[in-house]
């Protein structure tokens, strides 16, 4: 069977920035200048640029490190900086982001091909979170490398490389700087977020036979979209070393024993994947958890399981989910595997995504600096904005660093194309005041849909208020969004759909009252609902939704299937009501809290299904106590988790279940 692609998916590459944005580093212009002929090798050049990109990450931290010492007297004082950056606790010091985070930067690479003889990833041996003790744990966020064209933009490894034939796998492209080995189950990092490469294709070259094409790792948020990886026989071309979050789009990759190594995964999508031309199998499995749509290995195992290796003793386990029935298995040893399928033709037409247009000519960009936004989170750049949204250009982009907006902008039925291109936002008091329910607003009708994307908002944008408001029924989509303390979206008229892909927010605390010391911080995160949904069709793909306190998702009257839906805390994480149809794959829950009464689902009214339900916490503490709360009738009916089945010794799974 031949490998297809949808014909009305949407695509938006080959990806041509325009010029005019500092977020967009050329490697092949000053000061790099690499060589894209082929000839001349590049791999420290490629290193040089990570690590310049890089090391402002470490500067950052090393900034609030010493601020927290400094102004805590060394570690004697209680002190906090932000909410999600870091803070002195009981003498303890706890860092996680730094203050302000780092303006993003691009790594571009026009079209050619990069030679390289060594694995390209940054060099710095002090890029931490200093949260952690343990070296292995590393700030390897925001590492984006893009290529111009994925069949004209290859990074090459030298044919007989030295190193990839010694029996240990070595990466030709890593995230990460570890020396473990590459499928040792160790969380590497917990805060790799947004971490992504698209538009490129990797070669590992002839003679290179323990070569592995791509070490990848993201958290919570990132992405693998339109990259080839080859080979001539290697041993694996994807391996993902720790993923709580991801999502992998129209990859192909040939020429290894494997094509992609999840190691461990708690929620990562394949979609448009070729694994056909591979040796042995297409996904070597290991305590991974999949969406898979439209996965295709020709006459290999799609999924192989193997036993554990390198001493890690708990058993091989996995949740994995197939939109269609060409998969095949190997070495499927155990009950903990669960394998869902959904091969409706109503799945298909539901999940796939409208086209759209996405254009960056020159004639089609309204980038905000050039209408006089700043990106210097002072500078309140709203009438700015809202210049570039009427100018009557398709596509609004956005520049380098923090944009303050200090009022709503609203976006017309011209602007099909909002692109954040990865910088922050910043609220002003107007908005932390709640003047305005909305940072955003999509203000008008259109037939061709509105696309908004590529945003990481760190906790400068708070307040009680939605990125979002749907205020009219043009068809919306919004993809690859990270906030650190705002909620995300919520509609005031019906009738509209929305598709929302691989998006991650956090409006509140793990447990109740932790991590707030008392002194007004607990009004820095939303008290309002991250999604709301009021007579709507919803398609969500990969959704990770935290800590909100009432409820994570709610679902009034409105037609919502959603494929990977992941949350932790102890809220409620979805709420049923009106007459709501809601199907639901592959949810994962984690970290609740025992002494809370709230459930995960809350079915007030309306139907629910569930396909792949897996809950779990660190310790019998951290677990839920209720699964779900069912009010439909006089007398509420409530789900325990002891009354579900336990498939580890803090965890339960459902394969299928659904409301009566």
């Amino acid at each position: 069977m031949e490998f297809r692609i949808y014909e009305n998916e949407e695509r938006e590459y080959p990806m041509k920035y325009p010029i005019n944005t500092q977020t967009i580093v050329d490697i092949t212009k000053p000061p790099y200048c690499a060589d894209n002929t082929g000839r001349e090798d590049c791999t420290d050049i490629i290193r040089r640029a990570l690590d310049d990109i890089l090391i402002r990450e470490i500067e950052a931290m090393t900034a609030i490190h010493d601020k927290l010492i400094r102004e805590s007297h060394d570690c004697t004082e209680n002190v906090y900086v932000g909410i999600e950056a870091g803070r002195v606790q009981n003498g303890k010091l706890w860092i996680t982001f730094p203050e302000y985070l780092p303006p993003t930067r691009i790594l571009y690479f026009p079209k050619g091909t990069y030679l390289v003889s060594d694995t390209v990833s940054y060099t710095h041996k002090n890029l931490k979170n200093f949260w952690y003790t343990l070296d292995y744990y590393e700030a390897n966020r925001n590492i984006h490398i893009v290529g111009e064209s994925r069949e004209e933009t290859v990074i090459r490894l030298k044919d007989n490389a030295p190193g990839y034939g010694s029996g240990k796998s070595k990466a030709v492209v890593s995230f990460v700087n570890h020396e473990a080995p590459v499928l040792d189950n160790q969380e590497y990092t917990n805060n790799a977020f947004f971490n992504c490469i698209e538009d490129i294709t990797i070669d590992c070259g002839r003679g290179n036979p323990d070569a592995v094409g791509m070490r990848y790792t993201s958290s919570n948020i990132g992405r693998i979209r339109n990259v080839d990886v080859r080979a001539e026989g290697s041993r694996y071309g994807i391996v993902i070393d720790y993923a709580s979050q991801g999502a992998l789009k129209d990859v192909t990759v040939s020429g290894f024993d494997y094509g992609i190594a999840p190691s461990y995964t708690v929620l990562v999508t394949l979609d448009d994947i070729d694994l056909s031309g591979n040796r042995m199998g297409g996904i070597l499995a290991r305590r991974a958890k999949l969406i898979s749509n439209n996965v295709y290995s020709g006459n290999l195992p799609t999924l192989t399981f193997r036993e554990p290796v390198g001493g890690y003793d708990e058993p091989v386990d996995g949740r994995y989910y197939f939109t269609d029935d060409r998969v095949t298995f190997a070495g499927c040893k155990t009950e903990r595997d669960f394998i869902f399928f959904d091969t409706s033709e109503e799945g298909r037409a539901r999940r796939t995504f409208p086209k759209t247009f996405e254009s960056y000519a020159p004639a089609d960009v309204a980038f905000v600096d050039d209408y006089g936004a700043v990106g210097d989170g002072v500078t309140d750049s709203s009438r700015a904005i809202q210049r570039a949204m009427d100018s009557g250009k398709p596509t609004v982009l956005f520049g380098e660093g923090m944009y303050l907006i200090n009022k709503k902008i609203k976006i017309p039925a011209t602007v099909k194309c909002v692109d954040f291109l990865y910088c922050s936002l910043a609220s002003g008091i107007r908005l932390v005041g709640g003047e305005y329910d909305s940072v955003l607003e999509i203000s008008e009708d259109a037939d061709t849909p509105v696309v908004i994307k590529n945003l990481f908002a760190f906790e400068q944008l708070r307040g009680h208020f939605r990125l979002i408001k749907h205020a009219c029924t043009r068809p919306a989509v919004i993809r690859d969004i990270q906030l650190m303390c705002a909620s995300l979206y919520f509609n005031s008229v019906p009738g509209g759909h929305v598709w929302l892909e691989n998006v991650f927010l956090t409006t509140g605390t793990y447990t109740d009252g932790a991590w707030i010391p008392g002194d007004g911080f607990d009004e820095v995160y939303s008290r309002i609902l991250p999604y709301e949904f009021h007579g709507q069709t919803v398609y969500g793909h990969l959704l990770n939704p935290e800590r909100a306190d009432i409820a994570m998702l709610a679902a009034d009257g409105s037609d919502v299937m959603m494929e990977g839906f992941r949350t932790e805390g102890s809220g409620t994480a979805l709420r049923v009501t009106g007459d709501s149809f809601v199907d639901i794959r592959m949810m994962n829950v984690a970290l609740g809290n025992k002494k809370n009464p709230r459930p995960i689902i809350r079915l007030e009214s309306g139907t629910l299904t569930l396909r792949g339900f897996l809950s779990f916490g660190f310790d019998r503490a951290s677990e839920y106590q209720n699964f779900l709360s069912d009010t439909r009738t006089a007398d509420e009916k409530i789900i325990t988790f002891d009354e579900l089945p336990h498939v580890g010794p803090h965890s339960v799974l459902i394969e299928e279940y659904t409301s009566k």
